[in-house]
């Protein structure tokens, strides 16, 4: 009895082993059928490694459709690049042409404006009006001359709206004037002259007779070679004596007053017309304290009372000279 048991317990295990079997092999059976369905790369761990046998195809595929796509997205970058470029070109030409333009517009701007501005001059630059070769005595240019020594050095002569020629040095005297007249005042054929000198020459001590000497030659040559032109001359203004340095010890309230009286004898006989610094600038024969640094040089105030006259003069001259144009 025991042993029937046991056959027929080992023949029922293997009729279960049998069917695990056929269960299996059909599974195996279903899931090639399945994988003949799919687009699954099957890994087969026997030929992993062969890679003569992997089918990389449509790999190639997408790699070669990148790189047209690649190659699309670079040109259509260059020619952005490239129209970028002509755009910034055709700004430049614009640019430039437009600058050269401007400038030649404004350079004719600035002829016409000043055609009529003249070249000025000062004490430590010469500059002189442009017509300076006309040697006729009966033809004027409208320049104006102004011949001196310190008295006139400070003067704001950019604030004349006439054409100027200054003449001017510290150390002036009536003897460098005369001199120089060529030089310094025919070859100019100036309309107007203007005379600021004689301090320097009491300085170095020189005869009152002297400097009014040389005075009268400036006044005659000036009316000998040029006739038409209109002179001015101013006197020498006073000294503070208290106020004096040493170094200007033989300049005198005395001596500048005989001097401008002979001045002013002179512009009367020959019929010019003087500016009196002396009186405007003094209180009882003495220079004001507030017009002067050292007693003998003017300071600025003392500067512009000077320039604010001989403007005036200037501007009057220049007031007949138009009407005399219009007429």
């Amino acid at each position: 009895m025991t042993k029937k048991k046991i056959d027929t317990i080992d023949s029922s295990k293997n009729i279960v082993n049998n069917k695990n079997k056929k269960s299996t092999s059909s599974k195996k059976v279903d899931n090639n059928k399945k994988l003949e369905h799919t687009t699954r790369i099957r890994v087969d761990s026997k030929r992993i490694n062969d890679l003569d046998s992997l089918d990389t195809s449509f790999l190639e595929g997408r790699i070669a459709k990148k790189t047209r796509n690649n190659k699309k997205a670079k040109e259509m970058i260059l020619n952005e690049k490239r129209q970028m470029i002509y755009h910034l070109n055709v700004l430049k030409k614009v640019f430039f042409s437009l600058s050269f333009l401007l400038i030649v517009v404004l350079s004719i701007i600035y002829c016409i404006n000043h055609k009529n501005l003249f070249i000025k001059n000062s004490s430590k630059k010469e500059v002189v009006s442009a017509k300076t070769n006309n040697t006729s005595k009966f033809i004027l240019d409208e320049n104006y001359v102004f011949i001196g020594d310190f008295s006139l050095e400070k003067i704001d002569y950019d604030s004349f709206s006439v054409p100027t020629i200054i003449k001017v040095n510290r150390e002036y005297q009536t003897e460098d004037i005369l001199n120089h007249m060529k030089d310094f005042i025919y070859i100019y054929n100036p309309s107007f002259v203007y005379i600021g000198i004689g301090m320097n020459d009491i300085e170095r001590e020189i005869e009152i007779s002297k400097i009014s000497s040389n005075i009268e030659k400036i006044i005659q040559s000036i009316k000998e070679n040029r006739p038409l032109a209109r002179i001015v001359i101013q006197t020498v203004y006073s000294i503070n004596e208290e106020m004096k340095k040493d170094d200007f010890s033989h300049i005198t309230i005395d001596k500048i007053i005989d001097l401008n009286k002979e001045i002013k004898k002179m512009a009367n006989n020959e019929k010019i017309e003087i500016v009196d610094f002396y009186n405007i600038l003094s209180f009882k024969d003495v220079l004001r304290e507030k017009y002067t640094s050292d007693g003998v040089h003017l300071n600025d105030l003392g500067y512009s009372i000077i320039n604010k006259k001989i403007k005036e003069v200037v501007d009057e001259n220049e007031k007949k000279e138009t009407k005399k144009d219009q007429n």
